[in-house]
């Protein structure tokens, strides 16, 4: 067998996994618990194209992959999976990585993930861990999985295997959990392979929920390390104590740590906020607030993350955990509007008697058990009007092609259900907010700029059809994908020579307001006597005979 491990460094890369390396900017609670809990140090499904890809096969030229991959490439592909695809098992493939040899006699693919360069040193105690099966509906797969560890990237003589497993389509997944103590401190290449065991026909194999797992203790102590402030930049504030206390009968809540990327942002730049929280009990929900606003929650998942979009203005970050018997933990900027309502009951009562408490609910009027958020926006499958999966209900799940989501000019092509390659969601890529019926809202100024004319686009799911190929070496049947577009709205406009009809995103779609214009109202904008425009921070202005000036080396 030709030697396949050429090995190179990424060259480009969205590091956010340094979010575990005691970054600035960190706060960490904890209630005294010492007990060892597993965190995901790297989570491949979120990363799956940090990594290279290649195929290839007897007397096959080896070649790289494009990745994401197209499922009709017969030198074989890699694509992520979501819960519109269902494994052998009929569960659906969540957190999944379809990876299909090459379709010849005895092809195969593997991906390698060059561990420094995506910012991880293996440390004592680390694990590989993943099941692998296939789709539903590969009665003729049967391939091999492995793992392998290469020491010397771009070198011969540094690969290793660390476990295989052989695999048909027979209704079960295979456990693949490795020990990685013996690399740490070192530095390589992870590398997750298949091979067809002779023919590739229907070799659906999948990686589900594929990542590197260390054992931590939650630490004993607050802890904090604020970012150095910049001029021009916002204030990051992290406030020490949260805003208010549970109720003191309560049942002792999560720990929680908040990170973020860029360390030290400025304006303009788009955050990244990871939440991670530990709890013995399990923890329930996680939800994030920036400037007192919540922006993401998250259900029965010891991470969150929301990315922000361009910063107008100073950063506070709050989060809010809960566990599954009724404990809260808080930590940063959290609005004091939502402390009493901790203490209620209804926090804690399961009102659509679905088995999920309402506080963790993302659909608190409908049933739904398995929490289903195919588009990951915060609102249950189920409460969803704009849930992208309704559009193909007529369809097979197998029939059913990743939705495709994008706005205006669909400026990226190969989008994916659950983000895009830099780990930001399609809601935070261009919404500034998700409505109570699930569906995005743009504002183009972003809230109520009376001096900038804004419009209000909403987001609305179509349907588009594919005639399959029914005959051939690798048939292919009909299929339905839906599409996820931004459709104008609103558009700021003068309701009078004084006045201004502002639109905005809000709860419930889109909402209005007048705003009176001193200066008067000209096409669709107050008139602003300031001679930079308003609040822009990057260029000097004059309003009413005063000029922006610098207070400070931090103050304007």
């Amino acid at each position: 067998m030709q030697r396949f491990f050429r090995i190179c460094s990424l060259t480009t890369l969205f590091l956010s996994f340094l979010l575990f390396q005691n970054p600035v900017g960190v706060l960490s609670t904890a209630e005294g618990s010492h007990l060892l809990s597993p965190i995901t140090m790297l989570g491949i499904f979120d990363h799956y194209c940090d990594g290279r890809w290649f195929s290839g096969g007897l007397q096959q030229q080896e070649i790289e992959l494009p990745c994401p991959g197209s499922e009709t490439d017969d030198r074989g592909f890699v694509r992520p999976l979501g819960p519109n695809f269902t494994l052998e098992t009929d569960q659906p493939a969540e957190r999944s990585i379809q990876t299909h040899p090459r379709w010849v006699t005895d092809g195969y693919i593997y991906g390698a993930y060059n561990l420094h360069n995506l910012g991880i040193d293996l440390q004592p105690g680390d694990r590989f861990v993943s099941e692998v099966g296939f789709l539903k509906g590969a009665g003729a797969g049967e391939v091999r999985f492995s793992l392998w560890y290469d020491t010397k990237p771009g070198q011969a003589g540094g690969e290793a295997m660390l476990v295989e497993r052989d695999d048909t389509h027979d209704g079960k997944l295979r456990d693949i959990n490795v020990d990685l103590s013996g690399y740490s401190g070192g530095t390589g290449t992870l590398i997750l392979r298949v091979d067809a065991k002779g023919s590739s026909a229907q070799d659906w194999a999948v990686w589900i929920n594929p990542r590197i797992e260390r054992q931590v203790t939650p630490t004993s102590a607050v802890t904090q390390t604020l970012p150095p402030t910049l001029t021009p930049s916002p204030t990051i504030t992290l406030t020490r104590e949260p805003t208010f206390t549970p109720p003191p009968e309560a049942v002792q809540g999560p720990s929680i740590q908040i990170s973020m990327l860029p360390q030290d942002p400025k304006l303009t730049d788009r955050v990244k906020i990871h939440v991670e929280a530990l709890d013995p009990l399990g923890v329930a929900f996680i939800k994030i607030y920036v400037n007192g606003d919540p922006v993401r929650t998250c259900q029965g998942t010891q991470t969150c993350e929301y990315t922000t979009p361009p910063l107008g203005e100073g950063l506070e970050v709050g989060a809010v955990a809960g566990n599954w018997q009724g404990g809260v933990g808080v930590m940063g900027l959290v609005p004091e509007a939502i402390a009493p309502r901790i203490g209620e009951p209804w926090w804690w009562e399961d009102e659509d008697e679905d088995g999920v408490i309402n506080i963790a609910d993302n659909c608190v009027s409908n049933p739904n058990p398995d929490q289903l958020d195919s588009d990951m926006d915060g609102v249950g499958d189920v409460c969803d009007t704009c849930d992208a999966t309704r559009a193909c209900e007529s369809f097979w799940p197998d029939e059913v092609l990743s939705p495709e989501y994008c706005c205006q000019a669909c400026f990226i092509s190969d989008s994916e259900p659950f983000g895009f390659q830099d780990g930001t969601l399609y809601t935070q890529l261009w919404y500034d907010l998700v409505s109570r019926s699930g569906c995005g809202c743009m504002d183009t100024d972003h809230g109520l700029i009376p001096f900038e004319q804004g419009s209000v686009y909403e987001e609305s799911v179509i349907s588009r059809f594919y005639m399959g190929m029914p005959s051939g070496p690798h048939p292919v049947p009909d299929r339905c994908q839906a599409l996820s577009r931004c459709e104008f709205s609103m558009e700021d406009q003068c309701a009078n020579a004084t006045q201004l009809r502002e639109f905005y995103c809000d709860s419930n779609g889109v909402g209005s307001t007048l705003i009176d214009c001193p200066e008067g109202c000209v096409d669709g904008v107050c008139v602003c006597p300031d001679t930079d425009g308003g609040s822009d921070y990057y260029t000097p202005g004059t309003v009413a005979g005063q000029s922006d000036v610098c207070l400070d080396e931090r103050r304007l």
